[in-house]
C-alpha cells in the first residue's frame, strides 16, 4: 500500500519497506532536540544576568519528572534538567507550564543515595524551557546539590 501515513503501519514508496519508530524512540529523539536548543538558547542570551543571580548555574544533563496537579490528580511530565543551581534548576520538559505554577520536581542526581524530591516554583518559562525555583529543598538536599554543583562546569 503505498501512502500511507507512518506509525499506523509500515509504508511501502517505491518497493522500499520504512519501518516506523516506536514511541521510545520518539521521545528520546525529542529530549535530543529539546536539550540542544537549551543549549543553544543558553549561547544566544549571553552571560550578562550571571552577576546579578543569587546562586551560581552549573551544567548537567540528568532527568527530571515534573508533578502537576491537574483535573483528574496528579500528572507526570518527562524532562531533562540542563542546568543546576542550588536554589534551582533549568529544565526542558514536554508541556508548557506556567509561571507562578507550584510542581513537586523528581530527579537523582548522581552517586546520591536518594531521589530527591522537591517542591518548586515556574519562575521562567519560553515554550518548553522552564526554570523552576526550589521552595522545598531540605538541608541536606541543598548541601548534596551543592557538592554535585562543585563537579560541573559552570554555565
Amino acid at each position: 500500500m503505498r501512502g500511507e501515513k507512518c506509525c499506523e503501519s509500515n509504508t511501502v514508496v517505491s518497493e522500499v519497506t520504512v519501518a516506523c519508530p516506536s514511541n521510545a524512540l520518539f521521545y528520546e529523539l525529542k529530549t535530543i532536540l529539546w536539550t540542544v536548543f537549551a543549549v543553544a538558547f543558553q549561547g544566544i542570551r549571553g552571560t550578562h544576568k550571571s552577576s546579578t543571580r543569587r546562586y551560581a548555574r552549573y551544567r548537567t544533563e540528568i532527568p527530571v519528572i515534573v508533578k502537576v496537579l491537574a483535573k483528574d490528580g496528579y500528572v507526570r511530565i518527562h524532562g531533562r534538567c540542563f542546568e543546576l543551581a542550588e536554589a534551582g534548576l533549568g529544565a526542558v520538559i514536554t508541556s508548557e507550564l506556567n509561571v507562578g505554577e507550584m510542581v513537586t520536581l523528581e530527579f537523582s542526581i548522581p552517586d546520591a543515595a536518594q531521589i530527591f524530591v522537591i517542591r518548586s516554583v515556574v519562575r521562567h518559562r519560553m515554550g518548553f524551557l522552564h526554570g523552576f525555583e526550589f521552595i522545598g529543598a531540605l538541608p541536606e538536599q541543598v548541601e548534596t546539590i551543592q557538592k554535585f554543583c562543585q563537579t560541573l562546569e559552570p554555565s
